[in-house]
């Protein structure tokens, strides 16, 4: 099974879908992991804020490129994030609310909820629960053994056979290049 990382780290999701003709589809896999849309509400140095009506319509886009090409698509909840103020709380949450309802209507992929099992609850700004992300945004060891526990299921399926692609907007310095990676 090859796995193939064709994440970059901070980019939103106007990059990710511009790189998808030239960086995912011409290796056709069997399967893609999609974790994105934090860096449009939290952007990092250098990357620009989206509105959320071109955040959506960016994840949508995504979703039907690869779906079009035949390639299974997991696609994670965007995470609980430290430093979220509420309307970026209430970004998250809508965000989270368009990709399941999404997979709800559409065959040719699932949605996968990592944000459930990492928020806390008593966060009124979605912060994650304390000891999982390392920096507030990355998982550290205990976060990924978390997420790795909800998405174990979902990799064991059939369908994680052939050349699977990790798009990401996670930092590449870490000691496992990829969140997806990471849980796995």
């Amino acid at each position: 099974r090859l796995i193939r990382n064709a994440g970059v780290a901070g980019n939103n999701t106007a990059q990710a879908l511009a790189r998808i003709d030239g960086e995912v589809l011409p290796y056709r896999p069997t399967a893609c992991d999609v974790c994105i849309g934090t860096n449009d509400i939290a952007p990092g140095a250098g990357i620009t804020n989206l509105p959320q009506s071109e955040t959506l319509a960016n994840i949508a886009a995504i979703y039907d490129k690869l779906r079009g090409a035949g390639i299974w698509v997991r696609a994670y909840s965007v995470l609980p994030r430290a430093g979220f103020d509420a309307g970026m709380a209430a970004r998250a949450l809508a965000i989270n609310d368009f990709i399941k309802s999404y997979w709800s209507s559409h065959s040719g992929g699932e949605y996968i909820d990592i944000f459930t099992g990492v928020v806390d609850y008593t966060s009124t700004t979605c912060a994650p629960k304390a000891g999982l992300l390392t920096d507030g945004t990355h998982c550290g060891n205990v976060g990924a053994f978390t997420i790795g526990q909800i998405i174990a299921p979902y990799l064991a399926a059939d369908r994680w056979v052939r050349n699977s692609i990790l798009p990401s907007s996670v930092a590449q310095d870490y000691a496992i290049n990829n969140a997806v990676a990471q849980y796995a």
